[in-house]
């Protein structure tokens, strides 16, 4: 044996001794790791290892899911707690390393010879009531974070607990932890001499079994672990060249991602980075009263089914919370989900639209989250009727089309774009016939709103405070398309008032063609976010897009506070539309104020 080839040994017998025996001085540690006898060892080498390390580089895991393999295998072994501690290097995000522990069935020596440690197989080969990929990810995720420091496990027929140390040797037959190697040669690294890489020099993995003792159980687990009577422990440590690495901020979102994936399924996870409190995960909050923790609680939608796919969909339904007829829950809602989960981004102006509303979301037949989509690929509301409507679909039957490399999302758009027309078809005859989904909610505010934009007619018609004389200064004076006569404006049979068209509630002398749309909100309400958020909509689909003969939007409302933000959306996208004018702001009371008190703002397109 070479001089480099003993230090190497050396130096590997002192680092498991630190880590075996943290509480023994080092020199009986020492002793005690050279006196420890494997009861069982296996080599993997030649054509097993190489193919592994050419197939098993699995770019798509990050920190979001990385863990999800040894997850989803805990829950195969019928695990009722799974806990899961994520390590960076110091200063740095990198992960340093990975813990999962659970209390399952536990693997009999053979499951561990056969299933986690059968380099060669790549495939998955998923059993009628699987979850994971029955041990095969284990391989994967050894590779993507660094590689396996050990494993120990125990089946409830067996007295003792078995560890499976893993030891990486190159050709010299120099021994290694994972900790002391990179993955890949990089010039990058500027790193040239006395380094070792995975994919480059590492050519056996040597695993030996050990029967190891309560105190030896301790101190490679935790006290929670050692109190399993069966269960699986593994202990991954990472390459400082892993790739995967947090910021600060991601730190809650790799436990909301972890929440909102297995938050459906009965059992308990817990989830710790690095010396942070650790949290149990429950499932996410839906926004409607009572917060039911699963989604079997919601009222059931139609079934839906995929007909290229096969797959079938039992579907469930709620909205968005009314900050108007639900206040109270919308606080407690509010108080819960933090603002940037409610709302996104949408322009660099700062406008927002609603992220907790619209979505068909889809779990697996073992209530697991897959993955989630607008109700229309444009990212726009859906229909009048079922706005800020979401839908939940569970499969009936395990998927047919899942890919696990894109983190358990379809493996293309189909599936997407089937689920997607069925809900439309469903809700588009509900529109027209029952409307068995109405949003109460919706309905009642909108009932009130075109009560009152009925009133604005009739008190227009009837002169009620000089509100036709307002009417014609304001509005109708301006409009070039046609000439308003106050005969015209006088005859009730002239006007039309719609009801929840891509138009809102408009005002319209229909004979004559008026290019006016009309925007009213309640007489109570204060022009809002969600209200510019549809004029908006209405400029970007109706004003640029279609080229409408319009005129004017006329925006009622009992206040507004967003004129800079409207004159900056026309800034930023100049009208295209020859007919188009601009925008009018006018105040409900500016119909029944004095004129010398009217307050009616007039915003200019951009050309």
């Amino acid at each position: 044996m070479s001089v480099l080839t003993r230090q190497r040994k050396r130096k590997f017998i002192r680092d498991t001794a630190t880590k075996l025996y943290p509480t023994l001085s080092k020199s009986q540690a020492r002793e005690k790791v050279t006196s420890m006898d494997a009861t069982w060892t296996k080599v993997i080498e030649g054509r097993e290892i190489t193919t592994w390390k050419v197939l098993l580089k699995d770019k798509n895991l990050n920190a979001f899911n990385i863990y999800v393999e040894l997850v989803d295998n805990s829950v195969d072994a019928k695990a009722r707690e799974v806990s899961v501690h994520i390590k960076t290097y110091n200063d740095t995000r990198v992960i340093s390393g990975m813990d999962v522990a659970d209390n399952g069935r536990g693997m009999t020596d053979e499951e561990v010879e056969k299933r986690a440690l059968e380099f060669p197989e790549t495939q998955f080969e998923y059993t009628d009531d699987s979850v994971g990929a029955n041990g095969y990810g284990l391989k994967g995720i050894l590779m993507r974070l660094g590689f396996g420091d050990y494993l120990i496990t125990k089946t409830q027929s067996e007295k003792d607990w078995r560890m499976y140390k893993f030891t990486l040797i190159d050709k010299e037959g120099n021994r290694y932890d994972a900790s002391e190697l990179y993955q890949y040669y990089k010039p990058s690294h500027g790193k040239f001499l006395d380094y070792k890489y995975m994919q480059q020099d590492i050519e056996k993995i040597e695993v030996n079994r050990y029967d190891i003792s309560e105190e030896e159980l301790l101190s490679l687990t935790n006290e929670r672990f050692a109190e399993y009577d069966s269960g699986t422990y593994l202990s991954v440590v990472g390459m400082e060249d892993n790739q995967i690495q947090l910021s600060a901020k991601e730190f809650d979102t790799v436990q909301k991602m972890a929440s909102i994936f297995y938050g459906q399924m009965d059992f308990t996870l817990n989830f710790k980075i690095n010396e942070e409190e650790e949290q149990t995960l429950s499932a996410p909050k839906f926004p409607i009263k009572g917060y039911p923790r699963m989604f079997k609680d919601l009222p059931k939608f139609e079934k839906i089914k995929s007909k290229t796919s096969g797959n079938s969909y039992q579907a469930h339904y709620f909205f968005t919370l009314s900050e108007k007829h639900q206040r109270v829950e919308s606080e407690d809602y509010d108080a819960y989900v933090p603002n940037n989960q409610q709302w996104e981004v949408i322009s660099s102006k700062g406008a927002k639209q609603r992220k907790d509303g619209q979505y068909i979301i889809v779990f697996d037949e073992n209530k697991r989250y897959v993955t989630h989509f607008k109700f229309r690929g444009n990212g726009t509301f859906w229909g009048t009727k079922h706005n800020n409507m979401n839908i939940i679909l569970f499969a009936k039957n395990k998927l047919k089309n899942l890919d696990r490399v894109k983190f358990l999302g379809f493996a293309d758009d189909i599936e997407e774009k089937e689920i997607r027309k069925e809900v439309h078809a469903i809700l588009t005859e509900d529109e027209q016939n029952k409307k068995r989904y109405l949003n109460p909610n919706w309905d009642a505010s909108k009932q009130e709103e075109i009560s009152q934009t009925e009133q604005l007619v009739q008190n227009i018609i009837n002169d009620v405070d000089k509100y036709r004389s307002r009417y014609i200064e304001i509005v109708a004076d301006e409009v070039e398309s046609v000439r308003i006569t106050t005969k015209m404006i006088k005859d009730e049979g002239n006007w039309v008032i719609t009801k929840g068209n891509r138009y809102g509630n408009q005002i319209d002398i229909d004979q004559n063609d008026l290019k006016v749309i009309w925007e009213l909100e309640n007489e109570e309400s204060t022009a809002s976010k969600d209200h510019l958020e549809k004029i908006n909509l209405w400029y970007d689909e109706i004003i640029q897009e279609h080229q409408d003969d319009i005129e004017w939007i006329v925006w009622v409302a009992k206040s507004h506070g967003f004129e800079k933000r409207l004159r900056d959306l026309l800034k930023n996208k100049p009208c295209t539309n020859p007919s188009f004018k601009g925008f009018k702001l006018i105040r409900w009371k500016d119909f029944r104020c004095d004129e010398d008190e009217m307050n009616v703002r007039t915003i200019l397109a951009n050309k």
